[in-house]
């Protein structure tokens, strides 16, 4: 038998769903019209009959929230346009969910149109995940995965509990024409050794598995190396995406890229670079110097010619043994 209390309860429940609906959809008088044919079924009956009707006005209430949901999508969208509307005038803001290519290839362009228009350029915020995923008809995660591109291209910068917004420019060189380390050294003519070669499979941090395509904590296979002379002048640490699927086995003494492209038909074709100055600290046993020697660290990201993620890069090298230099023509 349900006690006195628990039938308020569920009928509080009930208006819940009510009140929600009356307010965002317009249902007031439906509501009103089931609610109260409940309510009286609930009252004038013996009490064993109690429990049959109130499960009636949980049901109800499970129906109308759902309708909710569906309205609350069509008001979302609505809200959007119209906030939106010259934007969606300037760009077709759409996927195509029949299509072969995936749908985070599609979002990945679909933003790029958008960071290219006055308003953004100028620092307006981009629209929120939330709001492009249920104007798509996509997941968040999507949405998520083509702005993580964008920004690691320095497209786009994200401030959580902020916003997102366009980059303020910044110079990016291309350059013509790059090589694995080794086939860089060997065409310049420069002696040099593998000092130290270890390989491991680790669990990424979300700032590799983001760029990876993978999820965070996925083991991957890392590639550690130490070159140099008789002493060391530059430590990499090298992450790959799974797909490639080497199996640590491989001879590493070989050139890297050379390993990729002719071994597992996966070829380099594009390297996104970070360079900045930084100290060596936990680093500094490795290259030989002090922990607050200054040096530079140069992060790479490598894809294919499909620019599918293929290798995260960090390399870490002695200023007093290298210099990065870069010629631009006009």
């Amino acid at each position: 038998m349900i006690h006195t209390n628990s039938y308020y309860g569920g009928f509080n429940y009930g208006l819940s769903a009510f009140g929600l609906i009356a307010v965002e959809n317009n249902f007031a008088k439906v509501c009103s019209a089931l609610w109260y044919d409940a309510l009286d079924n609930i009252i004038t009956r013996k009490n064993y009959l109690l429990e049959s009707c109130l499960s009636k006005v949980i049901l109800i209430s499970s129906r109308l929230l759902s309708q909710v949901d569906k309205n609350k999508n069509v008001l979302y969208c609505s809200l959007f346009r119209h906030r939106y509307n010259n934007i969606i005038e300037a760009v077709d803001i759409k996927v195509d969910h029949e299509s072969p290519i995936p749908l985070h290839i599609q979002v990945e362009e679909l933003l790029r149109k958008l960071i290219e228009l006055p308003e953004f350029k100028n620092g307006a915020f981009l629209p929120k995940e939330v709001e492009l995923s249920k104007l798509l008809g996509v997941s968040r995660n999507t949405i998520r995965q083509a702005g993580n591109k964008l920004e690691y291209e320095g497209l786009i910068s994200r401030k959580k509990g902020v916003g997102t917004k366009v980059s303020s420019k910044s110079i990016v060189t291309n350059l013509g024409e790059w090589h694995s380390f080794t086939q860089e050294m060997n065409s310049k003519g420069i002696p040099f050794k593998n000092l130290r070669i270890e390989i491991e499979w680790v669990s990424i941090s979300k700032h590799i598995s983001n760029f990876l395509n993978v999820e965070e904590g996925t083991k991957v296979l890392k590639l550690s190396r130490l070159k140099g002379f008789e002493e060391p002048f530059v430590y990499f640490e090298s992450y790959f995406q799974p797909r490639i699927g080497l199996t640590g086995k491989e001879d590493f003494s070989r050139p890297l890229y050379e390993i990729l492209e002719k071994d597992y038909f996966s070829i380099p074709a594009v390297s996104r670079e970070k360079i900045k100055a930084g100290l060596a600290g936990d680093f500094a046993s490795v290259l030989n110097v002090k922990p607050k020697d200054p040096i530079l660290i140069r992060e790479r990201f490598v894809s294919d010619p499909g620019d599918r993620p293929l290798e995260y890069n960090i390399g870490y090298y002695r200023n007093d043994l290298f210099t990065y230099s870069i010629e631009i023509r006009r």
